[in-house]
C-alpha cells in the first residue's frame, strides 16, 4: 500500500483510534467556524512563554529528546499524501498558524521522535 493510501485507509478515516486523526479545529470553532469564547490556542514551540505571560510565571517545561532516533516526517511522505494532508487539514493549519508544506519547494526537515 503506498503511503497516499495508507494515510486514507488507516489514518484519516479510521474511526477505531483516539481523536488524533480528526481534525483539531472542531473543538475551538462553533458551526459558523467562530472561535468558542474563552479558548485559548497554546503552541507547544512557545508553551513556556505563553503559559508566562498568562500568570503563570513559576511555568516551566523542558523536555530534553535525543536527536539520535529522530526521522524527518519528509521520509514518509510524496506529493500526494502532503495534498491530502494540506487538504484534509487546511482548518488546523488556518487556526493554529502553522504552514503546510508546498509541493515543488525545498521544505526544513520537520522530525518526528521515535520511541526506538
Amino acid at each position: 500500500m503506498d503511503v497516499a493510501n495508507a494515510i486514507k485507509d488507516k489514518y484519516l478515516f479510521n474511526r477505531q483510534i483516539d481523536n488524533h486523526n480528526v481534525p483539531q479545529y472542531i473543538y475551538i470553532l462553533d458551526q459558523n467556524r467562530k472561535p468558542l469564547k474563552n479558548i485559548k490556542v497554546l503552541h507547544t514551540e512557545t508553551l513556556n512563554d505563553e503559559m508566562k505571560q498568562m500568570g503563570y510565571t513559576d511555568f516551566n517545561l523542558y523536555e530534553k529528546r535525543g536527536h539520535a532516533n529522530r526521522k524527518n516526517y519528509r521520509d514518509y511522505l510524496n506529493e500526494e499524501s502532503i495534498q491530502i494532508i494540506n487538504k484534509y487539514y487546511h482548518y488546523d493549519f488556518v487556526c493554529f498558524g502553522y504552514k503546510k508544506i508546498e509541493i515543488g519547494i525545498s521544505q526544513p526537515s520537520i522530525e518526528l521522535a521515535t520511541s526506538n
